[in-house]
């Protein structure tokens, strides 16, 4: 799909879910794990009453930001997004909610160009709607440039990896293989890595399979049992949602879901 037809896809979404959580995801249930995800990566590297900033680029109608900012309540966010509609019903939450340690504006990925560092840069199925490598490395990139010193790049993104894996239980279940949306490609995350690490100088301080035990209920045991359907709101669907956030023990396993967190910082050596 051309980039121009990607961004009229989004455009779409924002005018007909505005400032939903469905302009952005099919499904609540992987929205709170990313955010999860997100917040649980912030913390490990910083406390909850620093005054950091966190940019993240491929905002949407702000719905990761207003959670985040909720909990981390002495940071500064940014949102930028390339579809002025999404930024727009981000504005009109961010009145709705009165917050004021968040701010909201387009941009491009592929033309980033902020006035300051971040101690946070992160996106959340961004990548994925650039339509070659070469473009998905310039938005890692211009994402990496945005960073101060000692600060953490944060990409959820789905992976071809894990989702071939994915796909390769289903078939053992005769189920057929999904496919992705036209408007995304996949990212191969070897070649992002292999990049992000020779080319940029940045260093891999951990993947987390966050959507595993999730993408597996989802995409593979439950179509098993129903005749193939994909049921977002299945109540297996919401208690397996409520273990993986609650839980004390790590619960998760495998690397099954097409959400995958890779976090990064600059090398230090």
């Amino acid at each position: 799909m051309e980039l121009s037809d990607i961004k009229k896809h989004w455009q779409n979404l924002a005018k007909t879910h505005t400032t939903t959580l469905f302009a952005t995801t099919k499904t609540q249930s992987i929205k709170l794990l990313e955010i999860a995800a997100l917040s649980k990566c912030i913390k490990e590297k910083f406390n909850k009453i620093q005054k950091i900033d966190i940019l993240e680029v491929g905002c949407g109608n702000g719905q990761n930001i207003f959670r985040l900012a909720k909990e981390f309540e002495n940071a500064k966010f940014s949102g930028i997004d390339y579809v002025e509609e999404m930024v727009q019903n981000a504005k009109s939450l961010q009145n709705k909610y009165n917050l004021k340690n968040v701010n909201f504006e387009v941009g491009d990925i592929l033309e980033l160009n902020c006035k300051q560092k971040f101690d946070v840069v992160f996106t959340d199925r961004c990548i994925i709607n650039l339509n070659s490598i070469n473009l998905q490395k310039i938005a890692v990139k211009n994402l990496a440039n945005q960073l101060k010193d000692d600060g953490i790049l944060i990409l959820i993104e789905n992976s071809s990896k894990t989702y071939a894996k994915q796909n390769m239980l289903r078939q053992t279940l005769k189920l057929p293989a999904r496919t992705n949306d036209l408007y995304n490609l996949f990212i191969d995350e070897d070649e992002i890595i292999n990049f992000a690490i020779n080319e940029l100088d940045l260093e891999l301080l951990k993947t987390d399979d966050f959507s595993s035990l999730h993408d597996l209920m989802l995409y593979v045991l439950l179509p098993c049992i129903n005749g193939g359907a994909v049921e977002y709101n299945h109540p297996l669907i919401n208690a397996t949602t409520e273990l993986l956030l609650n839980s004390k023990i790590d619960c998760n396993f495998g690397d099954f879901g097409q959400n995958r967190l890779f976090l990064f910082a600059k090398n230090q050596k």
